[in-house]
């Protein structure tokens, strides 16, 4: 595991060398381009030549788009765990001889953990970087599951199924969606709606594929290999290899993270917003009703003497159309007459 950001690292450095390589060819060419008859250059040449390239700007591309794919697995299986739930659902309430009720919290608090942990990962990211934190949260995520599967108890379960992997969930979402900005500037809109299309891809692939795997394996099977998808998430984490950035002006005073984080987040300026405090408004509601769905669909068509594939595919429908309407909105984003806001 510890040679693996090694080898990120290296395979890194020789994308860059290529991409750097082209670059130069580039610049030959248009310098070329702008000579005179006489073989001179224009004075827009001469400005080319002495322009340097800005070492803190996002690269655009080169590898970029691998951490765009790193961050977009990272989407589909967590986001995919989160939402197929429900299929787990009677298989649990049967084994551990409990109503829906309680056994639906368990998938409502690790719905819950995964989001509640944002502003503390937050703060790890800004002090770790994006690989440590997204490596962190598979390892947790990982082990959260593998020791649910030996739980005799619902509070047992909700402990390691939905708080500790739900934390390594959460540590594992930031960075995932924070990682693409980092590489993305003019690209950026088109990169960010691809890596979260992770979310609806791992519902259309991992609710007939949980649905399969509790027809094999039972519910432990299922959540184990579960377990090891979120294991091989710490692959995609080192591929977030972090870039130079500039130091704040608190850095420079050597401001504490956590408060320079903190701070930021409660300013004044933020929270009389009225299109930031109109948009968190609209996401505490439309969240509250959210996993609502995915928990109960498979359950209710099941009670209509649908099979349990076919059941496990209506939440795969609905993974699709979450796809489709998070390119569309990713497209109308990127249009200049458009506000994202709106």
């Amino acid at each position: 595991m510890e040679d693996i950001p090694l080898l990120i690292d290296a395979l890194f450095e020789k994308v860059e060398g290529q991409q750097e390589e082209r670059l130069k060819n580039e610049s030959q060419e248009i310098k070329m381009s702008e000579k005179g008859e006489n073989g001179v250059l224009l004075e827009k040449g001469d400005l080319f030549e002495k322009e340097e390239k800005d070492p803190y700007a996002p690269p655009d591309g080169g590898w970029g788009w691998v951490v765009m794919i790193a961050s977009f697995i990272c989407n589909l299986v967590l986001d995919g765990i989160a939402y197929t739930f429900g299929i787990f659902l009677v298989p649990l309430m049967l084994d551990f001889n409990v109503k829906k009720g309680p056994m639906s919290m368990v998938g409502s608090v690790l719905a819950g953990a995964i989001q509640l942990v944002g502003p503390f990962v937050a703060i790890l990211v800004n002090k770790f970087g994006t690989r440590v934190v997204c490596m962190a949260g598979a390892v947790i995520s990982s082990a959260g599951f593998f020791l649910s599967t030996f739980a005799t108890s619902v509070p047992v379960l909700m402990l390691f199924y939905s708080i500790i992997a739900g934390t390594g969930l959460g540590l594992m979402y930031v960075p995932a969606v924070v990682a693409v900005g980092y590489y993305f500037e003019k690209k950026r809109a088109f990169a960010t709606g691809i890596s979260v299309c992770g979310s609806g891809a791992g519902t259309f692939i991992l609710a007939p594929l949980a649905s399969t795997l509790l027809g094999y394996y039972g519910w432990e099977g299922a959540t184990r290999i579960f377990a090891a998808l979120c294991l091989q998430c710490a692959v995609c984490g080192a591929v977030m290899r972090p870039l130079p950035r500039r130091r704040t002006e608190d850095e420079t005073q050597g401001e504490n993270c956590c408060k320079s984080v903190m701070s930021s987040a409660c300013s004044p300026k933020l929270l009389t917003s009225a299109p930031f405090m109109l948009l968190m408004l609209a996401n505490l509601c439309s969240t509250m009703g959210l996993y609502i769905p995915y928990m109960y669909i498979p359950m209710q068509a099941e009670s209509k003497d649908i099979p349990p594939v076919d059941a496990s595919f209506l939440i795969s429908v609905v993974g699709i159309s979450n796809t489709i309407g998070r390119i569309l909105s990713g497209l109308l984003t990127d249009l200049p007459c458009v506000d994202p806001l709106m």
